[in-house]
């Protein structure tokens, strides 16, 4: 395992506190279902009058970031104002005694309204890649809690306007949260995009309690026009790889070369200067014997490996040996980067078992590494691209439901008020699958009551979306 001290840590360990909680097993307690109470509710008219995201005409000019970032002025901050942030706590803990009327100053919070502004530029340019080079595992990310606060308040506003059945101010916050959650997601780091993947969760949250609403307008449509996916990946996934550039930005340089060249001692100690503060278990480079020790001991591996990447074994012999442990272990990282990272890019249920399987064979070659003796920062990498990719699948998961639910809606005005005995008697609109297996979303019928139903994803904490369980009660 490598650490960095002593506040730093390696993004993908962040990512498993941030993306795995508790594991699921099969003798833990599940959620009980979420209940909807939902009324018949035709199409609207136009399909999209009530859309989930800003559309093209509705945007402004200029960088997000700079707005964003003005709604941080500390005269604006009521929510961060300690009596105020007790309240808001108080709510978040137990909603159900705490009347929403209470905070009905977010209806018009001037740092609301420059995030609604937020929302609607161009482009959201956070000019964060340069300071990941340059940082990497060590780069401050202050403003991630003050953004999850003006979430926070963002969702009351929603439910305020929800509970006055104000839709067109409905649709214009819910537009706000899912863009905030595409602009924080939109940054090269996965704590960037796993928190905007929360914001967007909690926005589905909001969405499913708009459509209870009993002259909720139907949102099949709105919510299918989302992109998919709604945050994505691609940018976090690559900006993991400027960690090693942070360490020694040249060596990617070098490895593309017909033959190395050979550092210099200046050089050599600007990369261990670098290194300082990373441990491998009991080993750490601010204990130079330690680390020698612990370079010669991975030493052939790592010979063993530029060999095979093409280099002469003079070219390589004439190497400092930690030149030729870090390009190495370079290499290794790059591979089982792209050996996690091309699957990422397939629908969740195609790419899951071949992410489990390159996952153990990579977990069986870490193990034969540390019997040799080895250590690497190569490794790092191994958990992360399984987890990450399953997050934004639960979110399409949550939205997909929805989308069933929404059908069924559309149904019930079509047929008398009447569910359908099957979701495949839907002929209004098409039903999605449950994309995290490619499968129809279970429905079973009973009286009234219908019940749409998704498994539990093995290796994610159990919460209400996991698995999905709707006890869906129709109204006429």
């Amino acid at each position: 395992m490598v650490n960095r001290s002593p506040n730093a840590l390696p993004v993908c360990l962040i990512l498993l506190f941030v993306t795995s909680g508790a594991v699921a097993q099969d003798d833990e307690p599940r959620p009980p279902p979420v209940r909807l109470t939902v009324h018949p509710a035709a199409e609207p008219a136009p399909a999209l009058k009530y859309r989930l995201l800003p559309e093209v005409r509705e945007l402004t000019p200029g960088n997000a970031a700079v707005l964003y970032y003005r709604a941080f002025s500390p005269e604006w901050l009521t929510h961060l104002r300690p009596e105020v942030a007790k309240r808001l706590h108080e709510h978040a803990e137990h909603p159900d005694k705490m009347p929403l009327k209470e905070f009905r100053w977010v209806l018009t919070y001037k740092a609301l309204r420059e995030i609604d502004r937020a929302a609607r530029r161009q482009f959201c340019d956070w000019e964060l890649t340069e300071r990941a080079r340059e940082d990497a595992i060590g780069m401050p990310m202050p403003d991630i809690q003050g953004f999850r606060e003006f979430a926070r308040v963002l969702m009351l506003r929603t439910r305020l306007e929800i509970e006055d059945g104000a839709h067109d101010r409905v649709a214009y916050s819910l537009q706000t949260n899912f863009s905030l959650a595409r602009h924080v997601g939109d940054a090269p780091t996965l704590i960037h995009a796993l928190v905007g993947v929360t914001f967007a969760r909690q926005a589905v949250g909001e969405v499913r309690e708009w459509v209870q609403r009993p002259d909720a307008p139907n949102l099949y449509w709105a919510l299918s026009n989302l992109p998919r996916p709604l945050i994505d990946m691609r940018k976090p996934l690559q900006g993991e790889r400027l960690f090693l550039d942070s360490l020694w930005p040249e060596a990617r340089d070098m490895l593309a070369a017909d033959r190395p060249t050979p550092l210099s001692s200046a050089q050599v100690e600007k990369l261990v200067a670098r290194l300082r503060g990373i441990s491998w278990g009991n080993n750490r480079v601010d204990d130079r014997v330690d680390f020698a020790v612990h370079l010669a001991k991975v030493y052939p591996q790592a010979r063993q490996t530029l060999l095979a990447h093409g280099w002469k074994a003079e070219d390589i012999d004439a190497l400092p040996v930690i030149q030729t442990w870090f390009l190495a272990g370079t290499l290794t990282y790059d591979r089982i980067y792209d050996d996690l990272l091309k699957w990422t890019a397939l629908p969740y249920a195609q790419a899951l078992p071949a992410i489990n399987e390159t996952l153990r064979r990579l977990e069986r070659e870490w193990a034969d590494h540390r019997r040799a003796g080895g250590g690497s920062l190569a490794y790092l990498l191994l958990p992360a691209a399984g987890k990450v990719h399953t997050a934004p699948a639960l979110l399409q998961r949550e939205i997909d439901a929805l989308r069933c639910v929404e059908a069924l809606r559309l149904y019930a005005a079509a047929h008398d008020g009447k569910l359908p005995a099957e979701l495949k008697d839907i002929t209004e609109v098409p039903i999605p699958a449950d994309p995290m297996t490619g499968k129809a979303f279970e429905y079973r019928l009973a009286g009234d009551t219908a019940t749409l139903s998704a498994p539990a994803v093995m290796g994610r904490s159990l919460d209400p979306a996991n698995p999905i369980k709707y006890e869906i009660t129709l109204k006429k």
